[in-house]
């Protein structure tokens, strides 16, 4: 595969580009690749019988397909790597549990490197200033300090069980999620005890109230677990069930451990020498890190370990402590003054058999009032399998009556 930076790139790196670096997704492929510059493919292709400027005529006049060009020649290529390697560490800290739970383990951690003069993934071609990182991830750095100052006094307070709590702040994420993937390849710890890893990458730009919070999906016991802290935080969290992506939860993810990746998003600034400390907003910062940190201590405390699911294949029901399951994906910390509003319904359940749509507000239970998730929750575990709710729900303005017949969890 010969990769080229496309003529005019506003944005075009010379490196050579790697899948785990850029998106976090896919697999190593076992094949040869290279990246060449469009003045050192001109320069091979002119010993051909054609051009730079022919090949990328012939791709502008194509209808979006694949364009086989059979008047190109054969060509051998030769190719040197020099290996320009750097140093770097994980970083770690542990508080340890007590009680009975001393034999499980949380994952707090964030990456600290960046791309400093912009040795990799800069936004800025040409650009030999300083990149400071401020969001990305100093923000999330001084979230994991923030979070074991916090723990350690809670757990000076907290006599009961407790897990352990592991700190960490990774290097190589810029070059390739490289500090995590090597603790989870050699970890320090047992990782099949460990119940969660929390990871905060760009967590400084709070806006509208509103963050990003992936892997929501990855443990049976989310549902139940994240919807009271949701609320409690007043936040609007939009959750994504997936546990890949481009930072270091996915190399956990990857190992069988739950994952929740808090992030506020990107913006003009990241990867460039803009993204500075006077553009983070550290309230903002400091309600995240209050809701990482409840659900931190509630993870640490439960008396079993949370359940991963494979959400990159067809898993299991996720556990509510019901006999029976609605079949809806709430919309975590939706704006709405009383109510649970349904973000989408998995096909073959209760809920969709009973006509129940995304967008949908469940405003009653059998007459009782939903005031949010813990409720919904809480109702759900009363019933039993061929029971039948009357629902009122809102839908496009208006009251509704929805008859629901429960089934049994899977």
């Amino acid at each position: 595969i010969i990769m080229v930076t496309p003529p005019q790139a506003a944005d075009g790196s010379h490196e050579l580009e790697s899948a785990a670096t850029t998106s976090g997704f896919g697999s190593e492929l076992d094949v040869p690749v290279i990246h060449m510059t469009p003045e050192a493919l001109g320069r091979m292709l002119n010993r051909s019988s054609t051009s730079l400027d022919r090949l990328i005529d012939a791709a502008n006049r194509g209808d979006g397909g694949v364009r086989h060009l059979s008047w190109l020649a054969r060509a051998s290529l030769d190719t040197e790597v020099r290996r320009n390697a750097l140093s770097t560490f994980n970083i770690g800290g542990i508080l340890p549990g007590s009680g009975e739970l001393t034999d499980g383990w949380v994952i707090v951690g964030g990456h600290y490197d960046h791309i400093g003069h912009g040795y990799t993934g800069s936004r800025s071609p040409g650009s030999n200033a300083i990149h400071p990182g401020a969001d990305d991830n100093a923000s999330g750095t001084a979230g994991v300090l923030v979070l074991a100052q916090r723990l350690k006094a809670w757990a000076d307070e907290h006599e009961g069980d407790r897990r352990n709590i592991l700190f960490m702040g990774f290097g190589g994420e810029e070059a390739g999620l490289h500090g995590s993937r090597y603790f989870v390849d050699t970890p320090s710890i047992d990782l099949s005890k460990a119940s969660v890893m929390v990871n905060l990458d760009m967590i400084g730009r709070l806006r509208d109230d509103s963050v990003m919070l992936g892997g929501t999906g990855t443990a049976e016991e989310f549902d139940e677990l994240l919807l009271p802290h949701v609320e409690a935080s007043g936040l609007t969290v939009h959750a994504s069930r997936g546990g890949t992506g481009p930072s270091d939860h996915a190399s956990f993810f990857s190992g069988g451990v739950p994952v929740l990746f808090f992030f506020t998003g990107l913006h003009d600034d990241y990867h460039r020498p803009e993204d500075e400390a006077w553009t983070v907003d550290p309230e903002g910062g400091l309600r995240i890190v209050e809701l990482a940190e409840d659900v931190i201590q509630d993870v640490a405390t439960r008396g079993h370990q949370l359940t991963f699911i494979n959400t990159s294949e067809s898993g299991p029901a996720r556990r509510t402590g019901a006999r029976v399951r609605l079949g809806i994906m709430p919309a975590y910390g939706a704006d709405l003054e009383t109510g649970v509003q349904v973000e989408s319904v998995t096909a073959g359940t209760s809920a969709a058999e009973g006509g129940l749509k995304a967008g949908d507000v469940l405003l009653t239970w059998n007459g009782d009032k939903l005031d949010g998730g813990r409720d919904l929750m809480a109702a759900l575990r009363t019933h039993d399998p061929g029971d039948e709710v009357k629902l009122e729900i809102l839908r496009d303005g208006k009251k509704v009556p929805v008859a629901i017949t429960l089934k049994g969890r899977d």
